[in-house]
């Protein structure tokens, strides 16, 4: 009876360890490449997500099972949506560990829920963007509804784009001894611009 006893005991200790079981996952989304064009074509976001899948392989543990890639034209807005919110949201329990990332154009829309000081939603620019067409652009606001489906308490979100975040807003890299001027390059969606803000590309 002790025995038995003590089974259970060491049984309900391993699985309320935290880690215990735990899985990783990682969906990478690389867009260089878009459904119907753009001003700049990329070059770097296949390799970027090829480069990412090899280290999580390698480095971190990752099972290549566990993550799932979005390349060029695969990675629309139905896809990536479906990504986190069907595939992450549902296989992620809460000790596992999750990575999203995205390399591809990142740009700014009017933002219509007046949550926005500078009256701008950052927005990711997924393969089926249109010009002039609203709708395609993953705004910040739903990244944030999309990031909180996710159960895992690990969870890394990395976005090689512009206007990925807004911690650097009002920075001015182009001063210092050591640094060299910066190229400033926004994709313009052809949208109505927001108030105090251009979106002309720049060259």
């Amino acid at each position: 009876m002790r025995f038995y006893i003590s089974l259970a005991v060491i049984a309900g200790i391993l699985y309320t360890t935290p880690g215990y079981a735990a899985d990783k996952w990682a969906l990478l989304i690389g867009v260089g490449d878009y459904i119907h064009g753009t001003r700049f074509d990329l070059k770097g976001p296949v390799n970027d997500v090829r480069m990412m899948e090899e280290l999580l392989l390698t480095k971190f543990g990752y099972e290549a099972t566990n993550i799932r890639k979005l390349v060029n034209w695969d990675a629309t807005k139905a896809n990536i949506v479906d990504g986190v919110e069907n595939w992450l949201a549902s296989v992620a329990k809460p000790e596992d560990t999750v990575v999203l990332y995205y390399s591809g154009h990142g740009s700014q829309i009017l933002d219509l829920s007046g949550d926005e000081s500078d009256n701008r939603d950052e927005v990711l620019c997924p393969a089926d963007i249109e010009y002039g067409s609203r709708g395609n652009e993953i705004s910040d606001d739903e990244l944030s509804t999309m990031f909180a489906k996710i159960k895992a308490s690990d969870v890394t979100v990395i976005f090689d784009a512009c206007h990925a975040g807004t911690g650097t807003r009002g920075l001015d890299f182009s001063t210092g001894a050591s640094s060299r001027p910066m190229e400033y390059r926004v994709l313009d969606l052809g949208y109505p611009s927001p108030r105090v803000a251009t979106l002309a590309i720049l060259t």
